[in-house]
Formats: C-alpha cells, structure tokens, sequence
C-alpha cells in the first residue's frame, strides 16, 4: 500500500506517463477517464480508468524524479547526471560538494545515492534557488542529506578544505572555482564540471592544468532515443 505523500508514476496508452503523489481521497483525470488513489494500492498492478482503459502503477526512477522537480533554472539531465555520477569517486557514505545546486535535480539524485550516512553541501550565490531547492528535496523526503550554503565561492571559497569525496560543478564561470575546489577536495578525489560551450570548457580546462589537477578529460555526451517496431 502506497502512504500518504509518496509518488508514483502512471503508464497510459501509448506510453503516456504521468508523475503523481498518493494521497488518500485524490484522484487523477486524463483523456480517458478518471483514478482514485484508493485504487492504487502498490506497485505493479494494472489499474483502469472509469471508462475502462488501463494504466499500470510503476515506481518512478531517480531519473523521472531529477526532471520532474520544480524549477526556475534549466537543470542537468539524465545522461549528464549518469555520466559524470559513474566518471566520479562518489559511493555511499560519501561527503559531496555540489556548486550551482539549481532546483535540486542533481542533488535528488546523489541524495539517494549516498545513504544516510553521507551529506550534500550545496553552494548557491541566490537564495530564492535555495529555497525552490529545498523544498523539492523536502519534498521527495530527502532533505537530512542536504545542507545549503548561500555563499559564493569563487570570492570566499568554501570554507572546508579537505573536506569532499567528489565535487560536481554547474555554473557559468567554472574555472573560477577550479582553484577553490581543488582545495576543498580530499586527495586524489573527482571533480566534473558541465558546461554548453565549448569556450567555457577551454577556459575551465585551462585553468585545470595551471592549478595543478590531473586526469583532465573533456567529452560530450549525447542521447538518441530508439523507437523499437
């Protein structure tokens, strides 16, 4: 039985999914037809609208939750997220450093990733980002992983030197935090960096190589989906 707060997702026809949140007297109204949320009583089960066409109750995967957050800011995706998650020396347990948090989508994902015992610090220069942020990790239950700073780094640094198992970077000005990481970094652990143009990359990578950093490795990563038939 699904609680109180908790999400799911719904498959329609044609592939047609839909992120909702359980609640006891809620329901769901599409095309074709309507859901109580009484019905869905747990994962797996094919359910059927009032005018008898089915759905089937799925759990949603860390990917349907990062895109689904509410936001003011464009966000990382699915394929960035994977990508740089796998190229890092992140495991359970880890302490991470996340600079240009946005609306919590990355952070959601390393959040579940790292267990209870790990922690997410969060840099932001502006707070209205902290506050959309929080809430939607709040909201996805995962937010005694997460603690926010609102400070700007590239001016006052972080403040906890050898501190972090990994660093992510999402901002415009990468290369001025190359130097402040690489001090907040514990010996020999990641950092990735994302950035849309090729010009911010030179810049960052440059700024890599004159602090001192190693294994610089720059890609693109690209997705295209396949229609099976």
């Amino acid at each position: 039985m699904l609680v109180q707060g908790q999400q799911f997702l719904l498959i329609g026809p044609k592939g047609r999914k839909y992120l909702l949140t359980w609640q006891p007297e809620g329901f769901f109204t599409n095309q074709d037809g309507r859901i109580e949320y009484a019905s869905v009583t747990g994962f797996g089960i094919e359910i059927e609208t009032n005018r008898g066409v089915r759905h089937q109750v799925i759990a949603p995967t860390a990917a349907d939750l990062s895109v689904a957050v509410k936001r003011k800011t464009t966000i990382s995706y699915p394929k960035d997220i994977g990508f740089q998650i796998v190229h890092s020396t992140l495991s359970s347990g880890s302490i991470v450093l996340e600079c240009g948090g946005g609306s919590g989508g990355m952070t959601s994902v390393l959040a579940r990733l790292i267990g209870d015992e790990g922690k997410i610090h969060v840099f932001e220069r502006r707070e209205e980002f902290i506050e959309l942020a929080r809430k939607n990790i709040t909201k996805l239950g995962l937010a005694h992983r997460v603690e926010y700073h609102h400070r700007d780094p590239a001016e006052e640094g972080f403040g906890m030197d050898g501190a972090f198992d990994a660093a992510f970077i999402d901002v415009p000005e990468p290369w001025a935090l190359m130097a402040p990481v690489h001090a907040a970094l514990k010996p020999g652990c990641s950092i990735t960096s994302l950035s849309p143009n090729v010009e911010q990359v030179r810049e960052t990578v440059e700024k890599m190589i004159e602090v001192g950093y190693a294994r610089i490795w720059t890609v693109e990563t690209l997705e295209r989906e396949l229609l099976v038939r």
